[in-house]
């Protein structure tokens, strides 16, 4: 692959991503216009009442007012919001894994030299025979079921390193914002699918090092719809974190 043509699907894949992510993002767009919807609503029912002076009206209006504005924090809504945003969680760090495996593929196909150093790699005769003898185009194939490991920041920094040989320690450090954040984003995927929401230790190791430790108690349920960052804020910024890695690869292949 020419340097061009890298540039062009790396472009396309970072592209293809920004475009996944928006639409996921549109389920908090979506509650925020209902939200703002229904409160428009009321606010013009108050005004009538003001001008037909029902300010008994008018006064429980104001009330219906702050329901909305805190919609999802009641039953048996609550429970329905949960699930929507656990579900959002789980599918902008599926996207983010995604993102990474295929930005480290074309890395590799670009640039399999750190590949050829490794001490050890095992390819065998057939995998060679399905990719058309093509080593250079399949290596990542060969070698995505080794250690190569995504689920988490600290380990998606060590694979890059290793099988590319570029170095995120600068930009994907701990002290900054948008790391801290992905990794926070990270564990709570990694806790609702195999902890469902309910904090334990493996959590609270995952956010050692993190601001945000101090904040979840063992075995106390994780409320997604009163996290701080909230659940909207933390997904968004996965596309903050994932442009680092976009724009590290070209800085450093190109």
């Amino acid at each position: 692959m020419d340097g061009d043509g890298f540039i062009v699907e790396l472009d396309d894949l970072y592209s293809n991503f920004l475009s996944s992510h928006t639409k996921l993002m549109e389920v908090f767009t979506f509650n925020d216009n209902v939200k703002e919807l229904i409160g428009n609503l009321f606010k013009g029912l108050k005004k009538e009442a003001l001008v037909n002076n029902g300010h008994y009206m008018a006064g429980k209006i104001d009330h219906n007012i702050r329901v909305v504005e805190n919609l999802y924090k009641h039953s048996p809504l609550k429970v329905s919001f949960t699930v929507i945003f656990q579900q959002v969680i789980i599918s902008t760090v599926s996207l983010e894994e995604a993102f990474l495996k295929e930005l480290i593929s074309l890395a590799i196909r670009f640039d399999p030299t750190e590949i050829y150093n490794l001490d050890k790699i095992t390819i065998k005769g057939e995998q060679l025979r399905e990719k058309g003898f093509d080593i250079s185009s399949y290596l990542f194939e060969v070698i995505k079921t080794s250690d190569m490991n995504f689920q988490d920041v600290k380990s998606t920094k060590r694979t890059f390193k290793k099988y590319t040989a570029i170095n995120m320690d600068n930009e994907v450090d701990i002290s900054v914002p948008i790391v801290e954040k992905a990794i926070l984003l990270n564990e709570l995927r990694h806790n609702i699918i195999h902890n469902n929401g309910c904090v334990d230790n493996r959590l609270l190791s995952g956010l050692e090092k993190t601001t945000y430790k101090k904040r979840f108690v063992i075995g106390e349920e994780i409320d997604v719809l009163a996290l701080s960052p909230n659940a909207k804020e933390l997904c968004e910024n996965m596309r903050e974190y994932c442009t680092i890695y976009h724009r590290k690869v070209k800085e450093a292949l190109c």
